[in-house]
């Protein structure tokens, strides 16, 4: 099981190595590549017939774990955690906060964050 942190709108990963919204499908490939040893099935989708109109997909099928590519820029747009069974996930909001979700429901989850202070900052364009 892997043992993750998760930055919203930002970046998941763990001290070894992070995968960061914005980077190159070749980025993402390359630091899942240095983790062949803890990262075991990896598959990548794309569509033959439409390549520049379906998202590029690379699944983590034994850790829950999907990242979602445009097609024609190919930079990551979406991170996705859709099996919290096969993933231990803690949420890093800054570099002094982090919450520990193993063994809380989402609404715990809710509630926990809501009652945190936190720091707004500006958006960006990118």
């Amino acid at each position: 099981m892997l043992d993750l942190f998760v930055v919203p709108e930002h970046s998941l990963g763990n001290e070894q190595w992070e995968v960061i919204l914005g980077m190159t499908v070749c980025q993402a490939v390359h630091t899942l590549k240095t983790q062949n040893q803890v990262i075991k099935d990896v598959q990548i989708l794309y569509s033959e017939q439409e390549p520049l109109q379906q998202d590029i997909v690379i699944d983590l099928t034994q850790d829950g774990i999907r990242f979602k590519f445009d097609a024609k820029c190919q930079r990551l747009k979406v991170i996705e955690v859709y099996d919290l069974t096969k993933v231990k996930l803690r949420y890093r909001y800054s570099c002094s906060f982090e919450l520990n979700c193993e063994g809380y429901s989402w609404c715990d989850l809710v509630g926990r964050i809501s009652t945190c202070q936190t720091t707004s900052l500006p958006l960006t364009e990118r």
